[in-house]
């Protein structure tokens, strides 16, 4: 698992520098203290997992991660209890309190571990993802999936028993989601054409919801659409 360490605090950086390599399967990429040097890092590399700060040398820690379209694993270090809350609203996968301690170290690099092999191991399956919301790595069926809708800087998914609200962009997830029977018919709503009732004029009736119809996605729709005659 691919691991950098973004904090502007030099006693953080050491403690993490001289225990994360006593653990295994961890590939320390680099150490940042500035954001913006980091944001360039992760931007063109594969990393899994960010260890951070809540404050760096030009930002705090929550505006980094707003920078990021698809952010890996996060676990926040911090000592001020209302990160631990507002961390809740970013969806990162644990929260360390400072001064840090190596048991506590060893369980939230084990639950980051856990999390992303399991993603690995499904991320060939096509039937199935991953995605975190409120806390929760959320494993969840595509074929459960009615449609997912924009909600400033969230998305909203919604499954024929449950909605689920994650921190994350249309684009980031219209890549994810991988085409396929999910199409994105308008700026604020990707559906799963499975479950479409029925289209009339310039609407999408699915599951007791209508959807507008973007004008420049309606040639798609029909384009991936299997009339009869």
């Amino acid at each position: 698992m691919n691991v950098v360490i973004v904090d502007a605090d030099e006693s953080n950086v050491d403690f993490l520098k001289s225990n994360l390599p006593k653990l295994n399967n961890l590939n320390i990429i680099n150490t940042y203290a500035s954001g913006t040097k980091a944001l360039n890092e992760i931007r063109k590399s594969k990393i899994d997992l960010i260890l951070l700060g809540a404050d760096l040398e030009d930002m705090r820690g929550f505006e980094f991660l707003s920078m990021l379209e698809n952010p890996p694993l996060v676990v926040l270090i911090s000592s001020k209890a209302s990160d631990a809350v507002k961390a809740f609203e970013y969806n990162i996968l644990d929260y360390l309190e400072k001064p840090m301690l190596f048991p506590r170290l060893i369980r939230a690099v084990e639950r980051a571990l856990t999390v992303h092999e399991a993603v690995e191991y499904e991320s060939n399956n096509s039937s199935v993802v991953f995605f975190r919301s409120e806390l929760k790595t959320i494993r969840i069926a595509l074929d459960e999936i009615i449609y997912v809708e924009a909600l400033a800087d969230y998305v909203i998914i919604v499954t024929e028993n449950n909605k689920f609200i994650v921190h994350t962009t249309m684009k980031s997830l219209e890549v994810k989601l991988g085409g396929g029977n999910f199409l994105r018919v308008h700026r604020s709503y990707i559906v799963n054409i499975n479950k479409i009732d029925y289209i009339e004029g310039n609407d999408i009736y699915i599951s007791l919801k209508t959807i507008p119809i973007g004008a420049s996605y309606k040639e798609l729709l029909y384009e991936n659409i299997k009339f009869l005659f």
